[in-house]
């Protein structure tokens, strides 16, 4: 199974790929310079196989694309379990670099994708809306002593 990058080789010129096997890639998006991407890739045993014979690509997901994969390439590998991760770089000119930030190996899409915080905005309207609550409700008991 492969992720990665194929310059302008999708039906759209698209170069971010995912495969499982041979000629069974998905892409998906066009590449922009200096741009940051972040891929994501799960390869699976489906249909009660024993090897893995399905890779669901995303480029730049959210936490809730879990069930919805840009593409998905399926074939027949020979192995059942991992034991390494690679690198490789064919068809890379002299000058061009790639760089690879962080990889992550999980189990859980939660461990891959987190799901956002809530923003500074979101915690400091519920901290105001609380406060107006107990004003208001100190304001009424105080009223009736």
């Amino acid at each position: 199974p492969s992720i990665g990058l194929k310059s302008n080789l999708g039906p759209n010129g698209e170069d971010l790929m995912g495969r499982i096997t041979g000629n069974q890639e998905v892409y998906g998006s066009e590449m922009n310079i200096g741009q940051t991407y972040y891929m994501v890739a799960k390869i699976s045993k489906t249909g009660g196989s024993s090897s893995y014979n399905q890779l669901d690509l995303w480029v730049n997901p959210s936490a809730g694309d879990s069930n919805s994969p840009l593409g998905t390439s399926t074939g027949s590998i020979s192995f059942s379990e991992f034991s390494t991760v690679g690198f490789r770089s064919v068809n890379l000119g002299s000058n061009d670099r790639l760089w690879v930030d962080s990889l992550t190996i999980a189990t859980e899409w939660e461990d891959v994708v987190p799901i956002p915080e809530p923003s500074q905005l979101v915690v400091w309207l519920s901290l105001f809306a609380l406060s107006l609550a107990g004003f208001k409700r100190r304001r009424r008991i105080s009223s009736k002593v």
